[in-house]
C-alpha cells in the first residue's frame, strides 16, 4: 500500500481553497503542540471541524483562546451554555434568514439571551452555498469579525448553521486578512 502525505491528501480534496486553508491552519497548529497522527488527524478535519466541546445542538471547536467556530445555537440556552462553558462575550451570526427559519432557530430567544448576559450579538446573512454571495460580503464579515475579538479583547463565537462551509471560509479568511497566516501547500 503506498503512503499518501497528508498534504497532497489536503490538497485533492474539493473544499474551496479558504475551508482548506482553515485546515491547514489547524493542521499546522496541532503539529506544533505536539507529535499528530496525520491520518488520525485527517480523519477528524474530513468529518467537518476538530470537536472541542458539544451540546444538544452544538458542535464547536476553539481556533485560538478568544475565537470558536462551530454550528448555530437553536435557543437561548445555547447561549447561556456559551457563555458559562466558554466566556463568549461576542457572536457572529453567517445565517441567511432562510437557513434561521428552515432550521427553526427562535432568533428572539437568542437575542434575548445576548441581551440579559451583555453578549454583542451581529449577523451578516449569506447564503448557504452561494459562492457569489460569500465573495460579495466576505469583507464585511471579515472586518466585522475583526472588530469583534479586537475590542475589548472579546471572546467570539462565529458560526453558519453547520460550521463546516461560510464560518470557516471567514475565519480563514480573517487569519489570511488580519493575522498573516500562510497559505501556501
Amino acid at each position: 500500500m503506498a503512503t499518501v502525505s497528508f498534504t497532497s491528501q489536503l490538497k485533492t480534496h474539493a473544499w474551496t481553497p479558504l475551508q482548506g486553508a482553515l485546515r491547514v491552519m489547524v493542521a499546522r497548529s496541532i503539529s506544533r503542540t505536539k507529535s499528530s497522527d496525520f491520518p488520525a488527524l485527517k480523519k477528524t478535519l474530513d468529518r467537518g471541524m476538530l470537536h472541542t466541546s458539544a451540546s444538544n445542538h452544538l458542535d464547536y471547536n476553539a481556533i485560538d483562546d478568544n475565537f470558536f467556530v462551530g454550528t448555530c445555537p437553536k435557543d437561548g440556552g445555547d447561549i447561556d451554555k456559551l457563555s458559562k462553558d466558554d466566556r463568549v462575550t461576542a457572536i457572529l451570526n453567517l445565517q441567511h434568514d432562510k437557513d434561521i427559519a428552515k432550521h427553526n432557530v427562535n432568533i428572539a430567544s437568542i437575542e434575548a439571551e445576548c441581551n440579559k448576559l451583555r453578549i454583542v450579538y451581529l449577523r451578516v446573512p449569506i447564503h448557504d452555498h452561494d459562492t457569489g454571495d460569500l465573495t460579495t460580503n466576505l469583507p464585511r464579515a471579515v472586518g466585522m469579525l475583526d472588530k469583534a475579538i479586537s475590542i475589548d479583547n472579546r471572546k467570539v463565537y462565529l458560526h453558519c448553521t453547520a460550521g463546516a462551509g461560510r464560518s470557516p471560509s471567514v475565519a480563514a479568511a480573517y487569519y489570511f486578512w488580519f493575522k498573516g497566516m500562510d497559505v501556501s501547500f
